[in-house]
C-alpha cells in the first residue's frame, strides 16, 4: 500500500503543491481521534488513486504555521490543490464523503485543465473558528 508522505514544514508543502497532479493533503493532529479514525481509509484511497493524485499528510503539532496559512479551523481537514490553487476542501471523517471529495477533486482538475478561465472554481466549506483555540477537533460521527 502506498503511504502518503508526512510533510514536516511549510516549505515542503509549497514544493509539493507545484505538482502537475491534483495534490490532496490531510491536515491532522496526533491527539485527534477523528484524524486517527479516518487515516486507514485515507491510506487506502491514496493507494487507489496514486496515479491520478499525490497524497500527503501534515501533522499540525509539528507544522503549526500551516494552521493560519491554510485557514484550518477544524480537524481532520482535507484540501485538494491543483497547480498551487485550492480547488476543494472537506472537513470530517466520514469515509463515503472523503471518497466523494477525492473523486470530485479529480473531476475538478479535468475541468480546470480544459477551462480557459484564469482560476479554478473553488468549492470551500469553512467552519467558524472557535474562540481561543487555533482549530476545533471533529467529534466522532460528524
Amino acid at each position: 500500500m502506498n503511504h502518503p508522505e508526512e510533510l514536516e514544514s511549510l516549505r515542503s508543502i509549497f514544493e509539493k503543491l507545484a505538482d502537475e497532479k491534483v495534490v490532496i493533503v490531510q491536515f491532522h493532529h496526533s491527539f485527534c481521534y477523528a484524524c486517527q479514525n479516518v487515516k486507514p481509509h485515507f491510506l487506502k484511497l491514496s493507494s487507489r488513486y496514486q496515479e491520478q493524485a499525490a497524497f500527503y499528510r501534515v501533522e499540525l503539532g509539528e507544522v503549526t504555521e500551516a494552521i493560519d496559512h491554510f485557514n484550518i479551523s477544524q480537524i481532520p481537514t482535507f484540501i485538494a490543490f491543483y497547480k498551487t490553487e485550492e480547488i476543494r476542501r472537506y472537513i470530517g471523517q466520514k469515509k463515503a464523503l472523503l471518497s466523494q471529495f477525492i473523486m470530485k477533486s479529480l473531476e475538478t482538475k479535468k475541468v480546470v485543465a480544459e477551462s480557459a478561465a484564469d482560476k479554478p472554481v473553488i468549492e470551500v466549506t469553512q467552519a467558524k473558528q472557535e474562540e481561543g483555540r487555533p482549530f476545533q477537533v471533529m467529534q466522532p460521527g460528524k
